[in-house]
């Protein structure tokens, strides 16, 4: 069996990996997406210039981890993101103000946001409140459609939130019992 070792360089992934969906945001944010997080110049040492100047750089790890359906999600808080860093730097509030995001993933069946920013108080705390809540509405978001969606479990306990129509296609049923039972009555209907 052969080993294969990652470079530092390798744990971002490039750009032109990514969906046609993924590098449109991307595109749309670059503060977000493309301008390097300052606190990895440490981290890489003498690679950081090398690593910064590669074209297809970002600063997302593994890209966007979850379906097209939160596209329209993370794309609003992308935008609320860097208004919120533009407004601190053009009123000189804070102006090496940066929020970079690294990871989004589904986790449990929701939205996970996971980043780095220098955001002074109480902006930091804004921040992590914006957060909290995307990471909330995404339980109400089809990941795979963008339609509305609740809680599902496949049968082997995997969470994910899928609209009535994916669920049914896919096999899975709503966590909450409530649901559940309103949905065997749709079925029956």
């Amino acid at each position: 069996m052969e080993t294969v070792t990652m470079t530092r360089q390798q744990e971002f992934l490039n750009y032109s990996t990514l969906e046609p969906w993924e590098r449109e945001i991307v595109d749309k944010y670059p503060s977000i997406y493309r301008t390097p997080n300052p606190r990895i110049r440490d981290f890489y040492g003498d690679k950081y210039e090398e690593l910064i100047s590669n074209p297809e750089f970002t600063n997302l790890r593994y890209g966007f981890e979850f379906e097209k359906g939160w596209a329209k999600l993370v794309d609003e808080f992308s935008n609320t993101v860097s208004e919120l860093v533009a407004h601190l730097v053009f009123y000189e509030i804070q102006r090496d103000a940066y929020v970079r995001a690294c990871i989004y993933k589904s986790k449990m069946g929701t939205l996970e946001w996971q980043g780095d920013h220098n955001l002074i108080s109480p902006y930091n705390k804004l921040l992590w409140s914006y957060v909290n809540d995307i990471e909330r509405e995404s339980a109400t978001i089809c990941e795979l459609t963008g339609n509305h969606g609740v809680l599902c479990k496949n049968s082997r306990g995997w969470r994910t939130t899928l609209c009535r129509d994916k669920a049914r296609e896919l096999g899975c049923e709503p966590v909450n019992a409530d649901m559940k039972r309103y949905w065997e009555k749709l079925d029956k209907e």
